[in-house]
């Protein structure tokens, strides 16, 4: 029986206010009632709306391939269907709206050719994704945007163009570029993992031209990305070069009936289970299709092509000296590193006992988006070299830091070496003799070493801590021990991932667990602090950062280096 829900009412109410034609229609076997409009391509959308009180009466949370059956059988004859779900009408309206209109194509249509592709940051893509995409933003290793300028304004509606500057229209996000063994070489594989466009806009081309500036940048032999079944019918994709390939299975939600609010069954936490009683339902999407656009075996483009809007690094003439910066954990050294690296052209070599670990984000503190200053990626080394189960010694760290350095140096660029492992930094400032390893001359060098008051550096370990647990580092450790690594050698490594493994293995519940890790997080940075101050007493010339302000800082560098 089809039950028309106050939700499905109001769906309909609102396509009476924009004067949108929908007629409701049957379709056969099932229970949720339907919409049938005509878009601007003269393609049918089928829109069904389901209410999650009728979806549990029926008992479909035990049949989650109900919902990708429907799907796949009304858009056999090229049907474009929609699922809206009651959550998403009362949490994402605006968006949801937006999103229909634009199928329908009744939004702003913009032309691509007229807009410019920019690299940006994650400051500028976060918001943007947050405000006008359904998932809102996710973690990612390149962001691009389109943004109009104003001598094109022209084509806006009014009260649409901003004062001054340009309009940012469409945003693009995409994951590290994953290599790939084949019997013809190395495959680079990358990944789009955002797309969205203004609310109310749709920029025509808008993602081919945003494709065509990455791939020209990074120049990847593919990109594959995954679109959600319940929305998208793929045609965007297939103008812009990608070619459908398997669909995933079904994922199972469940929906907090109260809040309004949605969990991934793999990540809920059974407290929250717990704590809402009955207000949870279970619901099961519909799956996503995979898609894959080839770039290596594409014709070169032709005609406007986008150009990337990414300063040049400046070019020295020769390699400046070494620079080292040092300290404790958070305190601040990726910034200055990078700031610095960004001024004279330098690259970055870390000094991290644990970056050097692939699929070890988070945990780390790799901050891997703190690299791209004013969109200009500063290049870093000796980070992801090793899987989680490989191990990695400082006789392999200092290999790799000379034969790094070397090569850096011989392509006339400066080296700045940031990272808090006191040892892998004193193994290469001593020349510690592994067996018969060899001791390269390293060139003049200046060691800085941050040196935040103890309740500074506290509060930042503190409020670090708060926002990588609140950020996925619980989900990156559960995937490690799913796909990646054992239990024992993640807690070999120590901090985040030995107390996060206790954690996800049941040793420890979660208050222990934040607990005992933000302990052993202070008395770390202590021992850091303990360390290099032995360093110097041995010999070794540390020049102590002050803990002023992160300009005073960075003054304070630069003057050191006759570089202000």
């Amino acid at each position: 029986m089809v039950r028309r829900s106050p939700f499905f009412r109001q769906v309909v109410e609102w396509f009476r206010t924009e004067e949108i034609a929908c007629e409701e229609t049957a379709c056969a076997g099932w229970p949720f009632p339907a919409l049938l409009l005509h878009t601007r391509r003269q393609t049918p959308l089928l829109l069904t709306c389901i209410d999650l009180e009728h979806w549990e009466a029926l008992g479909l949370p035990e049949r989650p391939e109900f919902l990708q059956h429907f799907i796949q059988q009304h858009s056999a004859d090229g049907t474009h269907v929609m699922v809206l779900w009651e959550d998403l009408w009362y949490t994402g309206n605006v968006l949801i709206r937006s999103r229909i209109l634009a199928v329908l194509g009744t939004s702003v249509r913009i032309p691509a050719r007229l807009t410019r592709v920019k690299r940006i940051d994650k400051p500028t893509a976060d918001p943007f994704l947050d405000q006008h995409h359904l998932q809102g933003s996710t973690a990612a290793r390149y962001r691009y945007a389109l943004y109009l300028p104003a001598r094109y304004f022209r084509v806006l509606p009014p009260g649409m163009a901003p004062e001054t500057g340009e309009l940012l229209l469409a945003v693009a996000t995409f994951g590290p570029i994953r290599n790939f063994e084949r019997e013809t070489g190395v495959w680079r594989s990358a990944e789009l993992i955002r797309y969205a466009s203004l609310q109310g806009c749709t920029v025509v081309g808008g993602l081919t031209r945003l494709l065509t500036g990455y791939t020209r940048l990074h120049t990847p032999d593919d990109v594959m990305t995954y679109t959600d079944q319940e929305w998208s019918a793929g045609h965007s994709l297939e103008k812009a070069g990608f070619t459908s390939l398997q669909l995933t299975p079904p994922l199972a939600f469940f929906v907090d009936t109260v809040q309004w609010r949605r969990y991934p069954e793999k990540h809920l936490d059974t407290k929250i289970l717990h704590a809402a009683g009955t207000h949870f339902v279970k619901i099961h999407n519909a799956g996503n299709r995979k898609h894959v656009r080839i770039c290596s075996q594409q014709p070169a483009p032709s005609g406007n092509i986008p150009s990337i809007e990414t300063p040049p690094f400046p070019a020295p003439s020769q390699a400046g000296p070494l620079v080292f910066i040092a300290g404790p954990t958070a305190s601040g050294k990726t910034a200055l590193a990078v700031q610095l690296a960004y001024e004279t052209g330098a690259e970055i070599i870390s000094v991290d006992s644990r970056q050097v670990f692939r699929h070890m984000d988070i945990g780390t503190g790799k901050d891997l988006d703190a690299y791209t200053v004013r969109g200009t990626r500063i290049p870093v080394h000796l980070i992801d070299i090793r899987l989680p189960h490989e191990s990695y010694s400082v006789f392999d760290f200092q290999k790799d830091f000379y034969r790094t350095l070397q090569s850096i140096r011989d392509r006339g660029k400066t080296v700045i070496a940031c990272g808090g492992s006191g040892l892998y930094l004193e193994a290469v400032i001593r020349h510690f003799r592994f067996g018969e390893s060899g001791a390269p001359q390293l060139p003049p060098y200046q060691i800085f070493c941050l040196n935040p008051s103890p309740e500074r550096r506290r509060a930042r370990i503190t409020e670090r801590l708060i926002h990588r647990l609140e950020n996925g580092m619980i989900g990156e450790v559960r995937d490690l021990l799913a796909h990646h690594a054992r239990a024992g050698q993640l807690e070999r490594l120590g901090l985040e991932y030995n107390y996060l493994t206790g954690y996800l293995t049941g040793h420890y519940t979660r208050e222990q667990m934040v607990r005992k890790l933000e302990t052993e997080i202070h008395r770390f940075a202590k021992r850091q602090m303990t360390f290099f101050r032995k360093m110097e007493r041995s010999g070794i010339p540390l020049q102590w950062v002050p803990d002023v302000p992160f300009q005073q800082q960075l003054t304070f560098i630069r003057e050191r280096l006759n570089l202000s």
